[in-house]
């Protein structure tokens, strides 16, 4: 799937979200506020 991604220019819309944001994350994707993913930064997290 990457390969195939990667051969036709197919990319991602992404949220860099802090885990300490998560919960805030989880309440706009379920008000349908956002139509990308969220990526948690595992290195936020303390």
């Amino acid at each position: 799937m990457l390969n195939l991604s990667g051969k036709h220019n197919i990319v991602l819309d992404i949220e860099l979200i802090k885990m300490q944001a998560i919960n805030e994350a989880y309440g706009r994707m379920l008000k349908r506020e956002v139509t990308y993913r969220f990526v948690s930064d595992m290195a936020s997290i303390k």
